[in-house]
């Protein structure tokens, strides 16, 4: 009968301990990887985000010069509204060709504005519409602006 020494006993690893290993390497390679996955999706996102709120900007940029006291009740102005009567204001809504920007911008190769959504209109427009102050019952002198543009989901 040969004696080994304990400290040479055990010089390597067992299946069990290669395979358990590797299990463990795997699920953290498998996490790091959805890891930068999702944040890739959500950098995606946020840069389609952005450049639909500069598009946003640009159209305030180009009705800034149309809000003078001079042209304040004119029905061509981009800005107008229609007057509010019995507390209900209407809206105006106008497309973004209305102020020298395109109905679809293509930017990076993506179509910003194009209409995909069901409930009809345009998905690029601005809306213009009296502001009514209920506390006080009456129509207020300035005009609220809604911004719509769509961005392409992926």
């Amino acid at each position: 009968m040969v004696l080994v020494h304990k400290k040479y006993m055990r010089r390597s690893f067992t299946l069990t301990e290669i395979v358990v290993g590797a299990l463990i390497i795997a699920s953290i390679f498998g996490g790091l990887l959805a890891a930068f996955i999702a944040a890739r999706r959500y950098v995606k996102r946020a840069n389609k985000r952005l450049v639909a709120v500069n598009l946003s900007r640009k159209v305030f940029d180009e009705l800034y010069p149309t809000v003078r006291a001079d042209q304040w009740q004119d029905p061509n102005n981009p800005i107008y509204a229609d007057p509010c009567v019995g507390g209900a204001c209407p809206t105006r809504p106008h497309t973004l060709g209305e102020v020298n920007v395109s109905n679809t911008p293509i930017i990076d190769g993506l179509t910003y504005g194009a209409s995909t959504h069901t409930q009809g209109g345009t998905a690029s427009e601005y809306i213009v519409e009296r502001v009514y102050d209920a506390a006080r019952n009456e129509e207020r002198d300035y005009r609220r602006v809604t911004i719509s543009i769509e961005y392409p989901e992926d």
